[in-house]
């Protein structure tokens, strides 16, 4: 890698296998050194360099070994691909930088296509979807036991679940309460 970036210079390389540059991924001194070497060469040379480094099987959102661990701690971005059928789902489970959206390819005729792929809700999302389909309409209101009985038939939960879930989306602001304790979705 250090031979052909000083050679050729290029402004983004791709090391597809960083454990294949070294004998022991789960060796500190090795894994330390390599990724040394690397942003070495990025400073030095004023390129990006992409990695790839396998996740460990046994949890699938954590990269392998010393060297995985190192990697990530030292890297700018890091993103998880997995293959969900024919889409590779790209997750940015870091950055330094504002986040980017997820997103998913699909290979097409040999390429990679950019397929449509929406990022997983968030709690919160999940929350005022809840909150809108038990207040569907903008006028709609309740009062506390009312919108406790309204949850439980749009969503199935049991009573002290309903007053947890209201609670929450209370101090999240996703409902509000007037002054005389009725109940209505912030839109």
């Amino acid at each position: 890698v250090t031979m052909g970036i000083e050679t050729y210079r290029p402004g983004f390389v791709v090391v597809d296998g960083l454990a294949d540059l070294i004998s022991n991924a789960n060796d500190p001194e090795q894994s330390d050194s390599i990724t040394d070497e690397l942003m070495r060469l990025t400073t030095e040379y004023n390129c990006h360099i992409l990695t790839v480094v396998h996740s460990n099987f046994a949890a699938a959102d954590r990269a392998r070994g010393h060297l995985g661990g190192d990697a990530i701690r030292k890297c700018e971005t890091a993103i998880s691909v997995t293959a969900k059928e024919e889409t590779s789902v790209c997750t940015y489970i870091k950055t330094r930088d504002k986040r980017p959206n997820d997103f998913a390819f699909g290979i097409s005729e040999g390429l990679p296509t950019e397929v449509p792929y929406k990022s997983r809700e968030t709690a919160a999302e999940v929350l005022k979807k809840t909150f809108t389909a038990v207040m569907p309409t903008a006028t709609d209101s309740a009062t506390y036991s009312e919108l406790c009985t309204r949850l439980m038939e749009v969503t199935g939960l049991k009573i002290d679940a309903a007053k947890k879930k209201i609670a929450n989306a209370t101090a999240k602001g996703i409902i509000g309460k007037t002054d005389d304790g009725v109940y209505h979705l912030n839109r």
